[in-house]
């Protein structure tokens, strides 16, 4: 199981630094990249899981827990917010690997490789600190640079109580998935 588990994390480590490669030499610039959380938080869980696949560490298991519950809460506000709202998504097979076939792994790694530690409700306000300074970046960057990473976040689109509203769904939503992601791993974790 070891190997398997290492091979994994290499795989998948490698399919998303391919991915933003990608992006990256398809004409984006740097900035526009990393204002979208979605490279944010594949650039976070590929250096991750380049790191599990190296090394034999059990030590990362709350930056794996982050990692799950960003992945995951990407793909929900994804498909929620942008997937069927008229955006064009210039690349689909970014935004499947990204937004689908990510999330689904790293889901699967999380159950067969349960965390060794016990997590606690508090942890999960600390993996909430990310989401909130991206959302406070994204006003301060869109209100100067006049140019939002995504329409939902647009305060001149939507009014700023509507950017409030949404960020309050994705904070509400992310710390769900938070506590569903301590109480798979400490239920599995009982089990080993």
């Amino acid at each position: 199981m070891k190997y398997f588990l290492r091979a994994y994390h290499i795989f998948l480590s490698l399919v998303l630094i391919y991915t933003l490669g990608f992006i990256l030499t398809h004409g984006v610039d740097i900035v526009d990249f990393l204002s979208h959380i979605s490279n944010l938080v594949s650039i976070l869980t590929a250096g991750i899981f380049l790191y599990l696949g190296i090394t034999d560490s059990k030590k990362l298991d709350s930056l794996r827990a982050l990692s799950a519950v960003y992945v995951v809460s990407v793909g929900i506000a994804f498909s929620v917010l942008i997937e069927n709202s008229g955006v064009i998504i210039e690349y689909p097979w970014v935004s499947f690997v990204q937004h689908k076939l990510v999330p689904v792994a790293v889901v699967l790694e999380w159950i067969i490789n349960p965390p060794s530690r016990k997590f606690e409700i508090k942890d999960t306000f600390i993996w909430l600190i990310f989401p909130s300074a991206y959302f406070l970046y994204t006003q301060i960057y869109g209100y100067f640079a006049n140019w939002y990473p995504y329409s939902f976040l647009d305060p001149q689109a939507n009014g700023y109580l509507s950017v409030f509203i949404y960020f309050l769904g994705v904070v509400i939503g992310g710390w769900i998935i938070s506590l569903i992601t301590i109480f798979i791993g400490n239920k599995l974790r009982k089990k080993n």
